[in-house]
């Protein structure tokens, strides 16, 4: 998400700190929401660049047993190529939260190589949103902020050696044109399976759109929507999908998005409950399982993991990856800083 837009939208958090989150559901006589149990996000300790705010995560994904970090702006970081990524060890990650470890993670740099994308890759407002990786295959989401209508853009890039390094092949270029029409929303997530690359728009909600859709992609020729249900608030990111087609999905609400997104009432809570933090807070941070079946993306039977929200505002968790069937491993953005961590929840 642009940073841009933060400053203004904390004038409005403080104006509705003292407000429910009655958008969260549909209207029901108070104190009647069933609250199910949240999960505490155990930090784990990043050095810089990861650590700064400005390193603005934009998303995660694995690589064999490597996790990457994606920078919205990686030429921030690094004059030579068109910037950096990084990665950490399964193992370093795994030690910090069993306690063998009590250092700050270790992170290696990944030369970044994406020549002829500087307009959309390093322009301000824009930049990199999400990657996947399909074997050898890089997938990347890029946004794009501009006057032709273009929300997102997809793109296939090449991992050379153990990730020595990270190309990106231009020619690959597909645009995704918004399905919201709304500023600062694009393709913000994706995922593989079954050799077609998903996208998923940041605004899926109800009042936005009828019936929420991703885009399946035959990557790069074809370009075909599919249907999914509408999921209210901010889909941030996505994470790998398992061999029966189930995947997660970072779900977010920052209120002072609130008129922009127009939130409906929220099918997930009349099924399953709400976090009791989530239902007291002006914001919503939750992880919910989607699957893909029969041409389709419909939600599974479990309900939403509920974060415990911490502060006025929450934390914009813009990156996510499955930690074996221990738990997720999340990143915000650049609001309220850098934050990694990892939510225990048995899989």
């Amino acid at each position: 998400m642009n940073r841009k837009a933060y400053p203004l939208l904390l004038l409005i958090i403080f104006c509705l700190a003292s407000c429910s989150t009655s958008d969260v559901e549909e209207p029901q006589p108070e104190g009647s929401a069933k609250y199910i149990q949240e999960v505490e996000v155990l930090e784990i300790k990043l050095p810089k660049p990861a650590s700064l705010r400005e390193f603005e995560a934009s998303g995660l994904a694995w690589y064999k047993a490597k996790l990457v970090f994606l920078p919205q702006y990686p030429h921030l970081f690094s004059d030579k190529n068109d910037g950096l990524l990084y990665y950490a060890e399964k193992s370093g990650i795994k030690k910090i939260i069993s306690g063998e470890s009590i250092s700050e993670l270790e992170i290696v740099e990944i030369p970044f190589i994406a020549e002829g994308l500087d307009s959309i890759g390093k322009a301000r407002g824009s930049g990199y949103e999400a990657i996947i990786f399909d074997g050898n295959d890089a997938y990347l989401s890029i946004e794009s902020i501009d006057r032709n209508g273009i929300s997102s853009y997809l793109v296939k890039g090449k991992v050379h050696g153990d990730l020595d390094s990270i190309v990106v092949d231009s020619s690959t270029l597909t645009a995704l044109t918004s399905q919201t029409g709304l500023h600062n929303m694009g393709e913000e997530a994706i995922t593989v399976w079954h050799n077609r690359v998903y996208a998923f728009h940041e605004a899926n909600g109800a009042n936005l759109i009828d019936t929420a859709k991703a885009f399946s992609t035959d990557f790069p020729s074809n370009v075909n929507k599919i249907r999914m249900p509408s999921i209210e608030y901010r889909v941030t990111d996505a994470t790998s999908v398992d061999e029966s087609g189930k995947f997660w999905v970072m779900n977010y609400f920052f209120p002072g998005e609130s008129a922009k997104l127009n939130p409906a009432g929220d099918p997930l809570v009349a099924m399953h409950g709400i976090g009791e933090t989530n239902d007291t807070s002006i914001s919503i941070e939750r992880i919910i399982e989607l699957r893909i079946t029969n041409d389709q993306i419909q939600f599974s039977k479990k309900p939403p993991v509920y974060i415990k929200i911490e502060g006025i505002a929450g934390r914009n968790w813009e990156g996510i990856v499955k930690l074996d069937n221990e738990g997720f491993l999340i990143i915000s953005d650049y609001f309220p800083k850098s934050i990694f961590g990892f939510v225990p929840v048995k899989l």
